[in-house]
């Protein structure tokens, strides 16, 4: 049997005190998952029995998916998002909190583009999707937020013009049966859209980098549109000379935007927490580290009340870090040893967290799921304890899948009313499901050193 080492780069375990919950970290790499698929976009937890994740591939040539995994990351189903011929990518997605994900992203074929927003649900059955087609011009839908009153505002931008020399940001609210409601574009000369929140009053917070009509360099912006898309207000903020904004983070009393700073966009940066009164004046300006000339915030979440877990890429690695409201640190980790993309990152109901993205150590980009404590972080003591499961390749299973560990005693495949359906008693490399009806199984062995093992099969239609 063809040995598969990325199932499984390396698992930790952690033990919490009290009343917290027991949580296993590991960096998980799924090869073959979908057909073509690079990445995991963004994770969503439905209950405390699993996960749905969306994927696509970063090169745009195939079909956006979905998946559904158990809390360990085991896969249980799949699915094809893309519902016309054109391959697309995911930018961002959002829980309504009610069983529902709306997501939003584009498509390009032969120069012709089309954004698209799409409603979900934990199954990943499609349940409405709109469409905006243009050709001459480029928009592509980069985030999207929603609130129960004010609507779905997916966002990105518009490029026009002979070569797209215009650019625009432009924004489109959706009621909840996915109606537009209104379209709004703001001309700028040069524009990124990272962020957008909705506030408490209904009001729509996009944050980024601009480089406005005027300027001499780039700056974080932070702009305000009201609940029918009215513009209110934009604040823009140099910091050293060029910033950014990449992460919007709502508290009771303030706002506060995750981004970078430096001399020049060619030029070696610092990451920075700045604080926003509720109309956009800076009411503090924090250091977080030096980055680096490419490094960016990819995601950042509340880890508590005064606590934040950002999620950082830097040339194909992650760095985590656990700060507070003000910048102080008090946990910076450098994933260096195994190179991994995030892309977004959520909690668990174990309350560590789950980050989404791809990983590189066998070449080439698989998508990979990252589980750590409730610190984000894991102790390097710690590291290299390989998992107690079984795993199965490809899974879910068409027909032959082969088996880690390669040896197993007591082999048994039982279906969910715990009835045996296969036993062997001795197992190697691997075994042939044709006979099984399309369905989830619990495996249960010995290793050859006779520790128990479990694991979950799955047989496809």
């Amino acid at each position: 049997m063809k040995h598969q080492p990325c199932w499984l780069l390396f698992s930790f375990l952690i033990i919490h005190c009290g009343n917290s919950f027991s949580q296993e970290s590991c960096l998980r790499q799924y090869p073959g998952l979908v057909p073509g698929s690079a990445r995991i976009v963004s994770s969503f937890f439905s209950d405390r029995e699993g996960f749905i994740s969306l994927l696509d591939d970063r090169t745009g040539k195939s079909p956006s998916c979905a998946a559904g995994f158990t809390l360990s990351g085991d896969t249980l189903w799949t699915r094809t998002l893309s519902t016309l011929p054109a391959d697309e990518q995911i930018s961002n997605a959002v829980s309504s909190g009610n069983g529902l994900l709306y997501m939003c992203g584009f498509s390009e074929v032969q120069h012709a583009f089309r954004s698209f927003v799409r409603c979900i649900n934990f199954s990943g059955r499609i349940l409405s999707e709109k469409y905006r087609e243009s050709t001459g011009e480029s928009l592509k839908y980069s985030r999207i937020t929603r609130n129960a009153e004010t609507g779905i505002l997916a966002a990105g931008i518009l490029k026009s013009g002979p070569g797209q020399h215009k650019n625009y940001l432009s924004g489109e609210c959706f009621d909840s049966l996915m109606q537009s409601r209104w379209i709004k574009t703001c001309r700028v000369r040069l524009c990124e859209l990272n962020d957008a929140a909705v506030l408490p009053d209904g009001g729509f917070l996009l944050t980024g980098y601009m480089l406005d009509f005027g300027d001499t360099s780039g700056s974080m912006f932070v702009m305000k549109w009201s609940s029918s898309g009215d513009s209110l207000w934009t604040r823009k903020y140099f910091g050293d000379g060029w910033a950014t904004g990449f992460n919007i983070i709502l508290r009771d009393n303030y706002i506060l935007i995750a981004g970078a700073t430096s001399l020049s966009s060619m030029a070696s940066s610092r990451l920075v927490l700045v604080r926003l009164d509720l109309e956009g004046k800076v009411e503090d300006f924090n250091s977080l580290v030096t980055g680096f000339q490419n490094e960016k915030i990819t995601d950042a979440i509340p880890a508590g009340p005064d606590t934040l877990l950002l999620c950082i890429r830097q040339s194909g690695n992650l760095r985590l870090i656990l700060c507070n409201d003000t910048g102080n640190i008090f946990r910076n980790r450098n994933f260096s040893d195994d190179p991994f993309t995030a892309e977004s990152v959520t909690v668990t109901p174990a309350g560590g967290f789950l980050i989404s993205g791809s990983s590189q150590s066998t070449g080439t980009a698989q998508p990979a799921l990252l589980f750590t404590d409730h610190e984000g972080m894991v102790s390097e003591a710690m590291t290299r304890i390989m998992n107690r499961g079984i795993r199965f390749y490809p899974n879910p299973s068409g027909g032959n899948s082969e088996v880690q560990p390669f040896e197993l005693i007591n082999f048994r495949i039982a279906d969910f009313t715990g009835r045996n359906v296969y036993i062997e008693s001795h197992a190697t490399g691997c075994i042939d499901t044709g006979f099984l009806l399309p369905g989830s199984y619990r495996v249960s062995a010995l290793s050859k050193n006779g520790i128990p093992l479990h694991g979950m099969l799955l047989v496809a239609p």
